[in-house]
């Protein structure tokens, strides 16, 4: 116990890396609404709240499919209808769900700050009976030259019926 102690003192985190791998974070809400048309509104009740920081709205192909159709595909229930953006970042907003999405991560401490500033106008729409579940998604990338593998790079070690997996095709979730 004190060695795995000594060892947790000893790695330091940095606060920010010099090139971010992160090519895209997100961070997801879906609901169950208090209607079933609120869906329609929450595009433009979130856009009351947020629209100095997200002032392009626009349709998505989901926004033509009608609600009936939308309401009985398990695969369209948490898919979003409409795009809330600004620069890099915006929102996406569906009849059971609401996200955040940013293609210039800028550090965890405003990424938190945008996504409670999301929950709280979410929440201010009266339109969310109950959450049920939220998200966070990162998508990054360690750039290597085409003959370096990628995975000694990580501080991790993964193993599969007592063998390291085979670089080529691999992914981890």
């Amino acid at each position: 116990c004190n060695d795995v102690i000594s060892m947790v003192m000893i790695t330091t985190m940095p606060n920010r890396l010099g090139k971010s791998p992160l090519l895209e974070a997100l961070f997801e809400v879906r609901f169950e609404p208090s209607a079933s048309a609120l869906g329609d509104l929450m595009p433009g009740l979130l856009y009351s709240a947020l629209g100095k920081e997200y002032p392009n709205v626009t349709p998505l192909p989901m926004a033509s499919i009608p609600r009936e159709i939308r309401d009985r595909q398990v695969e369209l229930k948490h898919q979003a209808s409409h795009q809330l953006s600004g620069g890099p970042h915006s929102v996406m907003v569906g009849d059971r769900m609401v996200s955040l999405s940013t293609r210039a991560y800028p550090g965890w401490i405003r990424f938190k700050e945008m996504a409670q500033n999301l929950i709280r106008a979410a929440k201010a729409t009266n339109t969310i009976k109950q959450v049920d579940r939220f998200s966070f998604k990162y998508v990054n990338v360690i750039e290597t030259l085409p003959s370096e593998s990628q995975l000694p790079l990580l501080d991790l070690r993964i193993e599969m019926i007592g063998r390291a997996p085979e670089e080529r095709g691999f992914h981890l979730r």
